[in-house]
């Protein structure tokens, strides 16, 4: 996906895709600039099908959704005083990302803002692609407790019950699952088939000593959203597969379920139960056939 896309430059600017660079470490990960988006993305691979010791027929990777938010956005307040200092550190470059020589230097917990997960089969004939995130994701600390950050030779002293981060997660998150799937329906040339999504119960994080644990909390509504892809429709699709079933196990978690047999969407009210829109452009550039501006695929001109 990521190389086709660099064949057109009327494509990336139709679904507002700037670049996309491999991080070169020892995690299988890149980072995504967006138009319009609150700060740089990171996409890194967490674990696969193998490592969850799953028998399927599907191949499954988890990925961790990273943002380093921009400076100038309103966002930028919401991540926590470590984060937000390490941004503004020579930790970051001119790329509002880590410098290569400082990206051990992050703490790998930092700037996470949702999960994707994407699933094929082995015929590489249907995709499933689901995000999740909470609506709010915040971490709060349970009594006065004094940090040092010895990374940016700062330290500071947080009161009983001051929050300290709250990340509208879902919201930063979703522009780049967007994206990817603007790649993968142009790409593929297939659009979604059937969408679903669920409620999650909601949860912050408590720092207690040295230790955090998550805590529900009813004012906070995590979601799961999950989109099917099939070159063979519906009809073929096994509905009751593992991969579509509620995450939860409980059927009236589900807010939101509208199959697109015909290829085309439609708007629809039920659309306002959704926490986040869904972008037509997933159907129509399904059918659009861009042409390449490269002398050569490989991305040479």
């Amino acid at each position: 996906m990521l190389i086709v896309s660099s064949w057109s430059e009327r494509f990336r600017s139709d679904i507002g895709f700037n670049g996309v660079s491999q991080i070169w470490n020892d995690r299988l990960s890149w980072y995504f600039w967006l138009a319009n988006s609150p700060g740089v993305y990171q996409l890194e691979m967490m674990n696969t099908d193998e490592d969850m010791d799953t028998n399927s027929d599907r191949h499954t990777a988890v990925f961790k959704v990273k943002c380093y938010p921009y400076q100038e956005r309103p966002e930028f307040q919401s991540f926590s005083f470590f984060e937000r200092k390490l941004v503004q550190s020579k930790l970051f470059d001119h790329t509002n990302t880590p410098s290569f020589e400082h990206q051990d230097d992050i703490p790998d917990d930092l700037f996470t803002v949702a999960t994707i997960e994407i699933s094929l089969d082995l015929e590489g004939q249907t995709a499933i692609f689901s995000f999740e995130s909470m609506a709010s994701l915040r971490t709060r600390f349970a009594q006065e407790t004094h940090h040092i950050f010895p990374t940016i030779d700062l330290e500071r002293t947080f009161e009983k019950q001051e929050i300290d981060r709250d990340v509208p997660g879902l919201a930063m998150g979703y522009p780049l699952f967007d994206c990817l799937i603007c790649l993968y329906a142009n790409t593929h040339k297939q659009p979604p088939l059937d969408i679903r999504c669920w409620k999650l119960p909601g949860y912050e994080a408590l720092i207690e000593s040295d230790h955090v644990h998550a805590r529900e909390t009813g004012d906070i509504e995590g979601f799961k959203l999950r989109l099917l892809f099939s070159a063979k429709g519906l009809a073929s699709h096994r509905v009751g597969s593992r991969v579509l079933e509620d995450p939860h196990g409980a059927s009236d978690n589900m807010i939101y379920y509208r199959s697109f047999a015909c290829g085309n969407y439609h708007e629809s009210k039920s659309e306002g139960k959704l926490p986040v829109m869904l972008n037509s452009q997933w159907w129509w550039l399904s059918q659009k056939h861009y042409q390449s501006e490269l002398s050569t695929s490989c991305g040479c001109h």
